[in-house]
């Protein structure tokens, strides 16, 4: 369903109040104001007329009345002048709200003469759009057109807004043993492909043989040692990965709170950008499984169970909302079960040579263990994973990184934060089981509408064996995928995940059996 409303003025301005101010509805997920200025644009282009540059106060004046729109549940127009400086010769509104998205309220308006005569009018010069959702999920959107002789200050994205770029995965630390409480300091812009402005880097962290249980964490400027945690450990071997800023000199910081032996490898890294960028934007999907070797859920494969030295081909291009082309990158959640042995698993571009890094570590028989991990695949979408031992392999995808191809905006950037803890049920309900909300939309220093989250995601069963998941909240269905399995109780284990936000902008977990649960978040994506 869609209802629509505009109205249009040419003329001086008038002394009018500022727009309505907002309560109780939920904004527009950061990023949809760029996905609807590009909608605007690209539908202005198609019909011969030029693309309009955001205002800051335009965009101001739309977000307002939406949520204004949103909270009354009233589809009424704003005062039109309101909240617009003077000097204007031309302004023009549209509205709408719709059920089911943004591109589907801009497409009803696209069809409507009106609205398509205030879009495509050539009196304006600059624009506003803004997004609100009301609490039963419908989208109310607000675009303003204006038309002057000096142009207002542009609206800016939100500061430290990064794109990603894969490297050849490369071994940036290995220094051996570490004692315990040490930080550790390395270089990783200049190495291994890594350019010397990048601002954060997407590494593997590995340890193996520990000296007790502990813990250990990325960090990056100003981060504080314990205020999260990226990596578990209580025997053994484990491996996860992380995305972590970098300081100014292109330096990385990594805490170990007992003595072990570490290994970080980047594998890819986010540089800042400024304006509408097409390449390494991060698009979620809610998480879907697309492999599975076991014989009783065969998917996306057909033979034995892997043997040791396997290369098994994991096609994604075409695949559960990646498209067939234009996927620089994707993010999968690999998961290793009924291994033979101890060993390793490696995730990669479908041809890759075998190379010196790993993604999942296996340290025993049977054991089932999961990494997220961010893999560039080849022209056909397809990546690889080799296998060091015997083991059925489940693969979930999340995401993907979008190419040179695609047309730019500013959606999916990567905004990194001081990680945070979010959730921990140890000292808050204790073992949950099932459906646990983690809200996301303006807790610490995240905004009022991510629209993905980088979070680790830490498991602790308290009964027995578990597995768990952390998806779009209310939009998932338990036990349908899963990021974390753990089947030893009262150890944690921990993996990291890109998650896709839901309704309220929140994420939820999912536990199948009684679950201590901790939720760190790192960063989020516009």
């Amino acid at each position: 369903m869609v209802a629509l409303s505009m109205v249009v003025a040419v003329g001086g301005p008038a002394q009018v109040p500022t727009a309505h101010a907002a309560t109780g509805s939920l904004a527009c997920p950061a990023g949809s104001e760029w996905t609807l200025r590009d909608l605007v644009n690209s539908y202005r282009q198609a019909n011969g007329r030029s693309a309009l540059p955001l205002s800051a106060e335009l965009m101001a004046k739309a977000q307002a009345w939406s949520e204004h729109m949103a909270t009354t549940g009233s589809l009424t127009h704003s005062n039109l002048s309101s909240g617009v400086s003077g000097g204007w010769t031309y302004i023009s509104e549209n509205i709408a709200y719709n059920s089911s998205s943004v591109a589907a309220a801009q497409a009803a308006l696209q069809a409507s003469a009106p609205h398509r005569a205030n879009m495509l009018s050539t009196s304006s010069t600059e624009m506003g759009v803004g997004v609100a959702q009301d609490a039963n999920g419908w989208y109310w959107v607000t675009e303003v057109f204006a038309g002057r002789h000096t142009p207002t200050p542009a609206y800016v994205a939100p500061s430290g807004t990064s794109a990603f770029d894969t490297v050849t995965p490369t071994v940036v630390f290995n220094p051996g043993r570490v004692n315990g409480g040490t930080t550790s300091t390395f270089q990783v812009a200049g190495v291994g492909g890594v350019p010397a402005g990048a601002t954060a880097a997407v590494v593997t962290i590995e340890a193996w043989n520990p000296a007790s249980r502990g813990w250990i964490q990325g960090l990056g400027p100003g981060a504080t040692v314990a205020s999260s945690s990226n990596l578990n450990l209580t025997s053994g071997a484990a491996a996860n990965t992380a995305v972590v800023p970098l300081a100014t000199n292109g330096t990385m910081r990594l805490y170990n709170s007992m003595a072990v032996n570490l290994k970080v490898t980047v594998t890819g890294y986010f540089t800042e950008v400024t304006g509408c960028v097409a390449a390494g934007r991060f698009v979620p999907v809610v998480p879907s499984r697309i492999l599975d070797t076991r014989p009783a859920y065969l998917n996306g494969y057909s033979g034995s169970k892997p043997g040791a030295g396997s290369t098994v081909t994991v096609q994604v291009g075409g695949k559960a909302g990646v498209p067939a082309t234009g996927v620089r990158a994707v993010v999968l959640n690999v998961t290793a079960v009924m291994p033979n042995g101890a060993g390793d698993v490696q995730a990669g571009q479908y041809g890759m040579a075998a190379g010196a890094w790993r993604n999942l570590v296996v340290s025993r028989p049977g054991q089932v263990i999961a990494n997220l991990v961010i893999v560039p695949v080849d022209a056909q979408g397809r990546a690889a994973l080799r296998t060091t031992v015997g083991t059925h392999l489940v693969v979930d995808v999340e995401g993907w990184f979008t190419t040179s191809s695609a047309t730019p905006s500013r959606s999916g950037l990567f905004v990194p934060v001081t990680p945070a803890r979010f959730l921990d049920t140890r000292y808050s309900t204790g073992p949950v089981q099932a459906v646990t909300n983690v809200p996301v939309a303006g807790e610490h220093s995240m905004p009022a509408c991510p629209r993905a989250v980088l979070g680790n995601l830490t498991v602790i069963p308290t009964q027995s064996t578990t597995f768990v998941q952390i998806g779009p909240s209310n939009q998932f269905s338990g036990g349908s995928y899963s990021n974390i399995n753990n089947d030893i109780v009262g150890e944690p284990i921990a993996n990291a995940a890109l998650v896709i936000t839901g309704q309220g902008w929140d994420v939820d977990t999912w536990s199948w059996t009684p679950t201590q649960v901790i939720v760190d978040i790192a960063g989020w994506f516009t």
